[in-house]
């Protein structure tokens, strides 16, 4: 027999290098030490501070049969970085700056907060300092949905299965993110010895005051918050575009609102003409303003008009709460038991006439003529889109028309009161083309057009058109450019094709249909500005059509005037003057027109 000592035992080691063993063991052992290392590191299964399985392999050094293996700690680093770069407080303790974001189970840009669950990460990233680790330190996890739990109760099973819930939160979505940044907070002494001096995150200020509020490190620590520059600049231009849509300012009495206690007190310098005519007089006053500034009543004066100016459009409306006719017929009544039981203790006295009451029709006629000049600007005016709002503009006189008996207008009054202004790229390639347009028309049809602004119908006041121009005493001019045919050949091609629905085709060019909201609208700006023709205008780059519609009084009268009348009356008007909408935000509240004067 061979004798076992001369025996040469082959030994292989596997090292397995996505376990942090970058230096490989070698050597003959009783065991593969790269498994046991291995093993450790899958079997240990700690939430809170480092682990094992955190830990590099570094170096071994070997004394007879004994093995000293030396790990080094992947999580520490930052730890080793704030302490190198000498960030460290006044305790010792090394501080670092971090990033904190939430991440949900659902996207909610600027609404819907209400996801069920939701995960705050905090990553380390480029400060003040120099570079940092970008490593995850935290991560805090929020529930409000467990599909056991869901699944047991849609089931209607008695017996729940013995489980671990995963519901670990009971409050509002929108405070998930503050609270797992506190909670990160909180541990980072205990997770990694450090303090978290400075946060760089989005505006969201509940975090902030959490923070505040929970004071992690002490009242004496100071957490310093940056807000992510991305998020800045998008929210800037958010808000520029929210400030854009909101037309609702009429500056100039905004202007002579705040100026009244100035002027109260003697201080004329910012009063216009029609307001007072000190400053044409050139009268000497006593002027109070620096008195009542030093004072300190100057401010308090300001706060108390300042409601004033930002409810400027509600006086200009002229619209008086219930209040106010409540207690008026409170007076009423209670003059009037008065009266029946005294009746022998009053004189009577007849009225004396006055004379005639002043000529309010020449002051409505100026008024209508002074609203038509000062919004020709249309779209670019304030002023137009707060007229417009209060009256039926022939862009909805077809929708208005063709509603059915059994249609609700709670939408259709939403759209017209409250919804934002849309921006469509439609509606903005449209804008750009209709002054080409216009020139394209004017050397067509040989006349000059002229801008017009808000028309408002003679006769029935709540009812207004803006037509796009004005060709000699008796035309108007309308202009669409349609986005789908921008480049098509010609219009009859793009009838052909389905991207103009609201023509057919006669001959060689095409006609409007009768049954579409735009006739509607040619119709209804004709009767409003009390004209005879429309020169109807499609327009693309390689080509245009002209057509000419004249007014139809029995088309106005049969299908259009009636609805009109009645959607104004009963469900617009009402709503102007006692909205119901803004109360709760919700279209329900929206009234509806009776059943029988449809």
């Amino acid at each position: 027999d061979m004798d076992v000592s001369s025996h040469s035992l082959a030994v292989e080691t596997e090292i397995n290098t996505t376990h942090g063993l970058k230096i490989p063991l070698i050597g003959r052992r009783i065991i593969d030490v790269s498994f046991f290392i291995k093993q450790i590191q899958v079997q240990h299964n700690a939430e809170l501070s480092c682990s094992f399985i955190d830990m590099d392999f570094q170096s071994e050094v070997i004394r007879g049969f004994q093995s000293i293996l030396f790990f080094k700690c992947k999580m520490c680093e930052e730890k080793r970085l704030a302490i190198e770069c000498g960030d460290i407080d006044s305790d010792g303790i090394p501080i670092c700056t971090v990033v904190a974001d939430g991440q949900w189970s659902k996207r909610s840009y600027g609404k819907k907060y209400d996801a069920l669950s939701g995960v705050v990460s905090k990553t380390n990233n480029t400060s003040i300092i120099g570079y940092k680790t970008r490593k995850v330190l935290f991560v805090g996890i929020r529930n409000k949905y467990c599909v056991v739990c869901q699944k047991s109760t849609s089931n209607n099973n008695k017996s729940v299965p013995d489980y671990d819930c995963y519901i670990n939160r009971n409050k509002s979505s929108t405070s998930i993110e503050a609270d797992g940044v506190v909670e990160g907070f909180v541990n980072s002494m205990q997770m990694h010895g450090l303090k978290y001096n400075c946060l760089i995150g989005d505006g969201d200020s509940s975090v902030t005051k959490r923070l505040n509020d929970k004071m992690p490190y002490g009242p004496n620590f100071h957490i310093q918050k940056i807000e992510c520059r991305n998020h800045l600049l998008r929210n800037y231009a958010t808000r520029l575009t929210v400030l854009a849509k909101n037309t609702k300012y009429p500056l100039r009495i905004q202007k002579d609102l705040s100026n009244a206690p100035f002027h109260r007190l003697g201080q004329h310098t910012q009063c216009n003409s029609y307001f007072c005519n000190k400053n044409e007089n050139n009268e000497i006053n006593l002027n109070l303003v620096p008195e009542a500034s030093h004072g300190g009543i100057m401010q308090e004066i300001e706060n108390c008009v300042q409601r004033l100016v930002n409810n400027a459009e509600s006086l200009l409306e002229r619209i008086y709460g219930q209040k106010y006719l409540k207690n008026y017929n409170r007076i009423k009544g209670n003059t009037a038991r008065r009266r029946k039981l005294f009746p022998n203790n009053r004189k009577i006295k007849k009225p004396h006439s006055n004379g005639p009451d002043a000529d309010y029709e020449i002051l409505k006629k100026t008024n209508v003529t002074e609203i038509e000049m000062s919004t020709r600007d249309q779209n670019e005016c304030q002023k137009w889109f707060q007229e417009r709002k209060l009256r039926l503009i022939p862009s909805n006189f077809g929708k208005i028309c063709k509603l059915r008996k059994t249609t609700s207008c709670k939408n259709t009054v939403y759209s017209m009161l409250y919804a934002s202004a849309p921006h469509a790229k439609s509606l903005q390639y449209g804008r750009m083309t209709e002054a080409i347009a216009c020139k394209k028309a004017e050397e067509i049809i040989g006349e000059t057009v002229k801008m017009c602004g808000l028309i408002i119908d003679p006769e029935i006041p709540y009812l207004a058109a803006s037509p796009d121009g004005l060709i000699g005493d008796s035309c108007i001019l309308e202009i669409k450019c349609p986005f789908s045919a921008k480049d098509t050949i010609n219009a009859v091609d793009s009838v052909n094709n389905k991207l103009l629905q609201c023509c057919i085709v006669v001959g060689d060019s095409i006609q409007l249909k009768k049954n579409h909201s735009y006739y509607y609208q040619v119709i209804g700006q004709l009767h409003v500005s009390r004209r005879e023709t429309c020169y109807f205008v499609f327009y693309a780059a390689n080509w245009i059509n002209i057509e000419i519609i004249k007014y139809d009084k029995t088309f106005w009268d049969s299908k259009m005037v009636n609805y009109l009348t009645t959607f104004y009356l009963e469900v617009l008007l009402p709503e102007i003057v006692d909205p119901l909408y803004p109360k709760r935000m919700l279209k329900t509240d929206i009234r509806e027109k009776s059943g029988d004067n449809v």
